[in-house]
């Protein structure tokens, strides 16, 4: 499977090799005939009219991105609207329940931007009900939550891993927002 990364300034060549040598699979060390080299398993989104979302593993010259001034709703909407209408063969390769975000920032403290799109129970007000007895008042509902995590690029890997596998479970130690867009 592979993440969906946008950029959101023009990246250079450079600057992506920085992320993806660190946040890359390396190759396996306990058996032979595998892949020698690390697996990139990244898709640098730069343009929305973009049509191959294939994995990004070097780039050959500087992208120019237009989603400079993109939003996580925008880039979401994006998501819902190009990438899942994708050929099956294709959108089943690709995350869709989170996505990556490389800005001016990640080049400055070599961190990416993780949005894990998740449901939470949540009160009239919007809040997120924590406690498990809450759950079964008829006040409580499902809705839309947004965790937004800033993560070093050598724990990025690890942390999409857990996010694919143990949803909920990433813990908060990367936490810097929740967003309800239903609120």
């Amino acid at each position: 499977m592979n993440v969906l990364v946008f950029a959101k300034f023009d990246i250079t060549p450079e600057q992506w090799a920085d992320f993806t040598k660190e946040a890359s699979i390396p190759p396996p060390t306990h058996y032979s005939g595998g892949p020698t080299s690390p697996t990139v398993p990244y898709v640098l989104l730069h343009s929305k009219s973009q049509e191959d979302y294939a994995r990004s593993e070097e780039l050959s010259t500087t992208l120019r991105t237009e989603f400079s001034n993109a939003d996580y709703f925008e880039m979401n909407e994006f998501i819902d609207s190009k990438v899942v209408s994708l050929p099956y063969e294709q959108a089943r390769t690709l995350y869709k329940d989170f996505f990556m975000v490389l800005d001016e920032q990640s080049v400055k403290d070599r961190t990416v931007i993780v949005v894990d799109r998740t449901w939470e129970r949540l009160d009239p007000e919007g809040n997120i009900v924590e406690d498990d007895t809450l759950s079964e008042r008829e006040d409580v509902t499902r809705g839309t939550v947004w965790r937004v995590h800033r993560v070093p690029y050598d724990k990025a890997l690890n942390f999409y891993l857990d996010l694919s596998m143990n949803p909920g479970m990433e813990g908060e130690e990367f936490l810097e927002e929740v967003i309800r867009p239903d609120a």
